[in-house]
């Protein structure tokens, strides 16, 4: 059915403009890290607090991303 088919494909555009979001937020969100650690030398406190956010969510997203 072309009505099936178009709405197939609007689904997937919408899913693959999701997932570049994802995969864009993510690689920002590893280069605020690294920069993070970078200037405070690898203490995971001064990182945290450069990033306004607690150790607990630094460790959380390190792990998440492998950055440990």
């Amino acid at each position: 059915h072309p009505a099936t088919d178009t709405t197939a494909s609007v689904v997937r555009e919408s899913s693959n403009a999701a997932d570049a979001r994802s995969l864009s937020l993510e690689a920002h969100e590893i280069d605020l890290l690294r920069e993070a650690l970078t200037k405070a030398g690898g203490n995971r406190t001064h990182a945290a607090r450069l990033l306004s956010v607690t150790r607990d969510t630094l460790r959380y997203k390190m792990k998440k991303y492998g950055l440990e």
